[in-house]
């Protein structure tokens, strides 16, 4: 399993890497921008993560934990 703070890391060093590379300009730049999405990619996936755990609610009907009554449905009569 995953979680944001070791991706952040692994970019991190993965751009280390990347910068230490001899690359022609117009490849470093294409590196950087894919590590520029993968970053947006990972965080955007965290952040609907982290949405989806805050708004995830459990309703409950409405009478349990009232006093309400719930009338049962009269048996079927069979003529």
């Amino acid at each position: 399993m995953f979680d944001k703070t070791k991706v952040q890391e692994a970019l991190n060093r993965i751009d280390g890497a990347v910068s230490q590379l001899n690359l022609r300009r117009q490849d470093h730049i294409q590196l950087v921008q894919d590590m520029r999405l993968l970053n947006e990619c990972c965080m955007e996936y965290f952040d609907d993560e982290q949405e989806l755990k805050e708004t995830r609610v459990v309703r409950m009907p409405d009478h349990v934990g009232t006093d309400q009554h719930i009338v049962d449905a009269e048996p079927c009569h069979q003529d």
